[in-house]
Formats: C-alpha cells, structure tokens, sequence
C-alpha cells in the first residue's frame, strides 16, 4: 500500500482521576498495486493496479499517569480494507493487452496494530 492517509475520532472516559479509556473511530484511504507473474496460464509478466481503497479502523485504548505530567497508553486497533477488483495489463511478444477476467483477482487486506505509547501530559 501506498500514498495511505486517514483521520480518526477518539471519544474518551476518565475512569478515575488519573486512567483514561477511549475508542477508536477512523477511515482510512490508500493505493494498492501488485506486480508479478500471472499464475495458472502463460500469460507472462503482469502490470496490475486497482487505484484507491477506503478502510474502516475500529480500536479501544487507555492512557494511564504514571506521574502527575507523564503516561503509559495502550492501544489496539484493526483496520479492514475493501475488496477491490485488481485488474492492469500484461505484456507479451505482440504488446499490452487487458488481463482476462479469470485472471482477475480481489484485494484483501486487514491490518490489526498493537501500540505502547510514553507521553507528556500538558
């Protein structure tokens, strides 16, 4: 994936004076492209690339003071892309042609994280 960019909302709870629980609520944007061989046939070398996919990114958190200025936050969130048809072009001995449609294949991408974070409380 390239060119990935989002934005989230984290509304959160202050369970005692000094831990925080939120959730995590985003969308997330980017480009996909895959380059290879064409498997199953004699179709040779592949340029294929399906442009733009969005992804809702769902997480839960703490933060927690471990001074009365510094804290340790966890953070787990997953982010599940959409299936998008992969298609492009292939290239042979007589030039470029579209890959055939049995050929075609969709993305599947899911990202789950896992963050520690160290901060400064203002």
């Amino acid at each position: 994936m390239k060119n990935v960019w989002g934005v989230t909302f984290e509304p959160g709870y202050y369970f005692t004076d000094t831990t925080l629980g939120y959730v995590k609520i985003g969308y997330q944007r980017g480009d996909i492209s895959a380059h290879g061989a064409i498997l199953g046939g004699d179709l040779g070398y592949a340029d294929v690339s399906s442009g733009s996919v969005g992804a809702l990114t769902l997480g839960v958190g703490m933060k927690q003071l471990i001074t009365s200025n510094i804290y340790l936050g966890l953070e787990i969130s997953n982010t599940q892309y959409g299936s998008e048809n992969l298609q492009g072009t292939y290239n042979d001995n007589s030039g470029s042609h579209a890959i055939p449609s049995e050929y075609i294949s969709k993305s599947d991408i899911e990202k789950t994280s896992g963050i520690v974070t160290i901060g400064y409380k203002f």
